[in-house]
Order: C-alpha cells, then structure tokens, then sequence
C-alpha cells in the first residue's frame, strides 16, 4: 500500500464517519505522507498518532504494554506513534513482542485502525 493511499483512506474515512470536512489547514498536516512510496508500520503509526491527536483530538495515554516490544526503540522519533497506536489496539504487533517496523502496512491494517478510531 502506498502511503498516499493510506493517507487518503483516512481523510476519506473521516468525512465518512463524521460528515465533516477537513480544513485545509488540516490536509496540509499529512502532505508530506501523500506520496507512492510504500508506506512502512512505523510511518502509518506516525500518520495515525498525528490523525489522532490533532484531527480527533484524542490525547496520549501511558504506554507501559508497548514496553514489550523489543523493537519500539528501533525509531526513537517514532516510539510514542507505535506505543500509542499499539496501546489503544489500533495496530497488533507482527509477533508477540515485535511490532514490525519495516513492514509495509496491509489493506488489512488499514481497515482495523479505521474501524478502531471510530468504535469509542
């Protein structure tokens, strides 16, 4: 999956659940991820965590689970994303202590953080 894609997947999906638009303000946040590179796991939970925090205004929690991922800290600009999206079941890790950093993101992925956001 691309990361345009995936990006795009979100915007479009909040309109859906929402009704509402996105400033463009608020697109221009997510401009640098509209590209048709891959998109790997740690880049879709920098893309989510961003979604997140400045679009749904969800705030941070602890993440004293996602210490058990041995690779959290493979990305150190990247860890609070993974921990937050990992804590609150937006994206599994690939193995039981492994979130899988380097691995692109799966149309199956895409679905379960999108279903996720919206079911609280």
């Amino acid at each position: 999956m691309t990361s345009k894609k995936f990006t795009q997947s979100l915007i479009d999906a909040y309109f859906e659940k929402t009704g509402n638009d996105l400033t463009d303000e608020d697109v221009s946040l997510f401009e640098y991820y509209l590209h048709d590179g891959a998109i790997p796991r740690r880049l879709a939970a920098r893309v989510v965590h961003l979604f997140m925090t400045r679009i749904l205004n969800i705030p941070d929690v602890d993440w004293d689970k996602a210490l058990t991922l041995r690779d959290i800290y493979e990305c150190r600009s990247c860890a609070n994303a993974i921990a937050q999206v990992y804590q609150r079941g937006l994206m599994l890790p690939l193995d039981e202590d492994r979130f899988g950093l380097s691995e692109d993101v799966t149309e199956e992925v895409l679905d379960r953080i999108i279903e996720r956001l919206y079911s609280t």
